[in-house]
């Protein structure tokens, strides 16, 4: 409708009538007819025997056509896209509506309410199963959530992105390349032919293994600081209100994953359910990489994504709390995480987690994720997760620690979870009381779920959903 709604010109028009009259004759057919004979008796029949200039019967839908004029007459391209956007809206938030129902389905000791017999929550999952229009995660992908055609609705910020000299050298930007991956959704982004800049005093890094949880490995002359929170590694571990505190203190950092904490699974138990076939691994907002660290020492290879990005900094700047940025997140200083992670010897990925993960279909042994991912809406991380199970192979690992969200919407993130049919190694369902939320009561999650095969047709996700609570 769009499309045509810009074409549309008076010179079509007129040609556009004269083809009609044209080939007015060749509707008489059945198949012209094929419509009005759907249509309610009485249109069918107050549409029988119009006859216009130049004689010969044609139906009344023909007719109101020919007099009528253009379709197009009289609507802009203004109009349509208004209309697209509200049903694109509306789609949003019927998928949502029914993210909603399908939380009332998750196991019940997710929450546990037993307020819901088992017979209903059965009944009411294969209902919803019959809902999945084609289009529906489309156009509500087109709605909600960060995507790469993004770039397009980007134009201002595309400017500055590309404000730079040919071949010359590149702009200090980074901070805007990562507002707009991230708060834009627009990646990947086009390269640049201009020349990156460095440190100013480099010096070579420490060799692996001595330089996993070495404070010496992290030298300050190798960061370009000038958009960072902090100008040394010292500073940053000074910091007390942080996305990431003691990140930076390898002391510390290397006393993790060496026991399990209350409600969670120790990392060696986790090796232990597949000793022999864990060997490459993708870290979900790692950090400064050190879960990858510590698989190192087990042998496995883990990929840490992330970006150089304070996120309670940058959201506090977005809504206008920090007079100092104007309400520009992309203005708000950074952490030094890819340039920590790299120090280590680890292969930072400077990624969101909305990005499509450059890695074919299942590859990958094991994807972990710790306390990165909150307060997501869930078409968003329904979305993010089938992006997991792909890249993850089958009898591969799903490792989530301290994924929390409020009581009464944890059952959303389970379903998503659940209609995968991932086997649970290990699950976890806890009170979160180490902070007060302002949304109320909170829940801590902590799993462990192997892949299962489906064959090279792959499988009803819902289906399985189904089979599994019965």
């Amino acid at each position: 409708l769009l499309a045509a709604a810009k074409r549309h010109s008076p010179g079509a028009h007129r040609r556009g009538r004269a083809q009609f009259r044209q080939h007015r004759g060749a509707v008489r057919g059945a198949g012209a007819l094929r419509g009005a004979a759907d249509a309610p008796a009485g249109r069918s029949e107050g549409a029988r025997g119009t006859r216009g200039r130049g004689g010969g019967g044609r139906a009344g839908g023909e007719a109101e056509s020919a007099e009528g004029g253009n379709p197009f007459d009289g609507v802009s391209a203004a109009m349509v896209e208004k209309e697209l956007l509200e049903l694109r809206r509306e789609v949003a938030r019927l998928q949502a509506e029914k993210l909603h129902l399908e939380s009332q389905l998750h196991e019940q000791e997710a929450v546990g309410d037993d307020t819901v017999s088992r017979e209903a929550l059965l009944a009411a999952k294969q209902a919803l199963a019959q809902y999945n229009p084609p289009a529906a995660a489309a156009a509500t992908a087109a709605a909600t959530g960060p995507h790469a055609y993004r770039c397009e609705a980007t134009a201002a910020d595309m400017r500055r992105y590309f404000n730079f000299t040919l071949r010359g050298p590149c702009p200090d930007d980074w901070l805007l390349v990562q507002h707009l991956v991230f708060d834009k959704g627009c990646h990947a982004l086009p390269r640049r032919r201009c020349i990156a800049a460095t440190a100013e005093e480099p010096r070579e890094p420490m060799p692996v293994p001595d330089a996993l949880f070495s404070q010496k490995a992290l030298l300050d002359s190798n960061v370009r600081w000038q958009q960072h929170r902090c100008h040394s590694f010292r500073c940053l571990n000074q910091l007390t209100a942080s996305d990431c505190r003691n990140c930076f203190n390898m002391t510390h950092e290397s006393r993790r994953w060496r026991r399990a904490y209350k409600g969670s699974i120790a990392m060696a138990d986790v090796i232990a359910m597949k000793p022999k076939s864990l060997r490459l691994g993708l870290d979900i907002g790692g950090g400064s990489g050190t879960f990858a660290a510590h698989m190192a020492q087990y042998g496995v290879t883990i990929m840490t994504t992330g970006l150089n990005r304070e996120a309670a900094a940058a959201a506090a700047a977005a809504a206008g709390a920090t007079a100092a940025f104007k309400g520009k997140p992309e203005a708000a200083p950074g952490l030094p995480y890819m340039e920590t992670i790299a120090a280590r010897g680890l292969i930072p990925l400077h990624l969101p987690h909305q990005a499509r993960f450059p890695f074919f279909d299942g590859t990958l042994d094991i994807i972990h994720s710790i306390n990165s991912i909150k307060y997501m809406p869930p078409l968003e991380f329904e979305e993010m997760l089938f992006e997991w199970d792909r890249v993850l192979r089958p009898g591969g690992l799903l490792w989530f620690e301290m994924f929390y969200a409020p009581k009464d919407e944890m059952g959303i993130y389970v379903w998503v979870l659940q209609v995968l049919g991932y086997e649970k190694r290990f699950w976890s369902l806890m009170p979160k009381t180490d902070r007060t939320e302002r949304k109320g009561p909170h829940v801590y999650l902590n799993c462990v779920l192997e892949k299962p095969a489906r064959g090279s047709q792959g499988m009803d996700v819902v289906s399985l959903g189904v089979s599994k609570l019965r």
